[in-house]
């Protein structure tokens, strides 16, 4: 690898450096750094070169500057990571750029008038990767490859709090930009050829693990993540078992991706539900009130792999997370558990019949059912399940908005978003992916996604032990718990939020920032937006049997194997062409609801930027 670092700070500039700090107009004004911002900058970049000096020989990595005193119509400095590959010079250069909050001030929000009220339009770091910025940032790259062809691979808002003295934490920083910029020269190469699972050898067994731990994961930049449900797609190398208990036999388990998110609860239209039970004869509830009116939806808030980050990879771990419908594995997400002193447990799905009102109360609203007494066990768990929730599961992906996973999440957000160059990116990738099979079943200009345009909240909050959590801790089933019996009609107010779209986005964001403040005590720091992207059920068939058409098996692990609010309350009309449901051919075998213990078998399973 071949590094130079642009910046003399406190020294005079090389005039042949065509990446200085002051970009070809010559000196600093100062001798030295002008405030913490510059100060901070400077050893944030030293920390990237130390670690940028390792790297393969045959990369080569600049750090180029955007110094927000030299350009003071910028909010922030940044700083670009320019790579290149030596032996490979013609693909061009990639860069990736990192705006750093600690050199700026916070971004102050502005209001509109939407019908008739004055609604705060909240802004957030990320909101400074405008036009100026990203037009700047191509002329610096310009200005240090001339006559080059370049690459922007997104960006990524450094915190505020993010710690230039922590090694761990800037090695994973300058690992994510270092993988989104050698990923997009290999993707731009003349001979790149992305992942064919026909192509694939047949002698390793693959594995699918979940968990429902209800951890925090931490992203490329310290923040904290929800993690409850985590689906790990594994290999296992080698079959040898006579040597599976030596370390060194080479027989270990290497892990491909890992999915990571939480199951929320949307409210939808009621089912006509049909005189068999779709939950088969596990339960047969009484029709006393109104019955399954939400829909399961996982949320993934982390995408990771260690293949690749091509859309064909990413593809790759997003069908695993299917396998979390298979016998309504997605139910183990409510099992009852254990809370610490003075904790409310967010999860505890006794508190949805507040909203589901399974017994008609005269005042619209149910009351909490007791999870927590020792009588109440699986059964009554798959009981009170079935009895408000309906079968299916509907797939959300969070696209962090100028944030570590940017670079390979943001096509997803992209095409859902109307762009047509993003689409075909993802069709591309993942007929390549099923080689061609997924065409066959899915004609270009079908819908991939539902509920376009959406956006959520990123952030963090302190619970009752000081505890800094991932904002998106608080969702439908967290607000029935927080709120209980007494407030229950701001659980109405949270669901329009998402779902009442007669009202426009920025006044739905701007209620909904409102309720977080208050649900949790003002503890809330907003640092950010993601775009929640729901993929359309065709979509996901489509993908489930081009699949199967490749032939690979997996075997999947588990712990265990009319509304009654007014015609104003929004549902997710949406759902009906999102929710794939369970027992569908192509993606694993159906058994039965009750094998809680029994790993199910996945039979027939198969598995660039843009």
């Amino acid at each position: 690898m071949s590094i130079q670092d642009t910046s003399n700070t406190g020294e005079k500039p090389n005039q042949n450096n065509q990446a200085s700090w002051n970009f070809g107009s010559g000196l600093f004004a100062a001798p030295i750094a002008r405030g913490v911002g510059s100060e901070y900058y400077s050893k944030l970049k030293t920390a990237l070169f130390e670690i940028y000096k390792q790297t393969d020989p045959q990369v080569e990595i600049q750090l180029l500057d955007l110094d927000n005193v030299n350009e003071p119509s910028l909010v922030f400095s940044a700083m670009i990571v320019a790579t290149r590959n030596k032996q490979r010079m013609e693909t061009g250069v990639a860069f990736h750029i990192l705006l750093l909050e600690a050199t700026g001030e916070k971004v102050p929000p502005y209001f509109e008038n939407i019908n008739g009220s004055q609604v705060e339009v909240y802004r957030v770091p990320s909101d400074a990767f405008d036009k100026e910025l990203i037009d700047r940032a191509v002329i610096a790259v310009q200005k240090a490859y001339p006559n080059t062809r370049a690459f922007m691979v997104d960006g990524t808002v450094v915190p505020a709090g993010f710690n230039p003295d922590n090694k761990f934490a800037v090695h994973s920083l300058a690992l994510n930009a270092g993988l989104a910029t050698n990923t997009e020269l290999v993707v731009q190469s003349r001979d790149f050829e992305d992942m064919n699972l026909a192509r694939r050898q047949q002698d390793n067994s693959l594995n699918i693990n979940i968990s429902f731990n209800r951890q925090q994961i931490e992203n490329a930049v310290g923040d904290p993540m929800r993690s409850d449900v985590m689906i790990a797609f594994n290999s296992n190398r080698g079959q040898n078992q006579r040597n599976n208990q030596m370390v060194n036999s080479g027989d270990r388990e290497i892990q491909i991706s890992r999915i990571s998110g939480f199951v929320d609860l949307l409210r939808v239209p009621p089912p006509n539900m049909p005189s068999n039970n779709m939950y088969g004869n596990y339960y047969q509830p009484q029709q006393q009130g109104p019955k399954q009116i939400f829909a399961p939806r996982l949320v993934i808030t982390n995408l990771e792999s260690t293949v690749s980050y091509t859309p064909a990879s990413v593809l790759l771990s997003l069908a695993t997370a299917l396998s979390l419908n298979d016998n309504f594995n997605w139910m183990q997400a409510f099992r009852p558990q254990p809370t610490g002193r003075n904790e409310i447990d967010l999860t505890d799905i006794g508190a949805l019949n507040i909203d589901a009102n399974t017994m008609n109360e005269q005042s619209g609203f149910g009351t909490r059912i007791d999870t927590k007494d020792n009588s109440f066990q699986l059964e009554n768990l798959g009981q009170l399940i079935s009895m408000m929730i309906q079968p299916g599961l509907i797939v959300s992906l969070d696209c962090p908005e100028f944030g570590p996973q940017s670079w390979y999440l943001s096509v997803f957000a992209l095409a859902a978003n109307g762009n047509v160059q993003a689409y075909e990116a993802i069709f591309a990738s993942v007929d390549a992916l099923t080689n061609g099979n997924f065409s066959k079943n899915f004609p270009k200009g079908q819908p991939m996604f539902v509920d376009s345009h959406n956006r959520v909240h990123l952030g963090t909050w302190v619970d009752r032990s000081g505890n800094k959590r991932d904002i998106r801790d608080i969702d439908h089933l967290a607000v029935c718990n927080l709120v209980g019996e007494r407030d229950a009609p701001v659980i109405r107010d949270w669901s329009n939020t998402f779902l009442n779209m007669q009202q426009p986005l920025l006044q739905r964001l701007a209620t909904r920032k409102k309720l977080i403040m208050g649900l949790t005590g003002d503890t809330a720091v907003f640092t950010g937006f993601a775009q929640r992207v729901t993929f359309s059920q065709q979509f996901l068939q489509a993908l489930q049997k081009a699949i199967a058409m490749c032939g690979t098996t997996v075997n999947v692990t588990t712990p265990l194997n009319s509304s009654a609010f007014n015609d104003q309350r929004g549902v997710a009309t949406f759902a009906n062409s999102a929710m794939v449901m369970p027992g569908q051919q192509g993606f694993t075998q159906q058994a039965g609801f009750r094998s809680f213990s029994n790993p199910a078998f996945m039979g027939n399973m198969g598995f660039g930027r843009w």
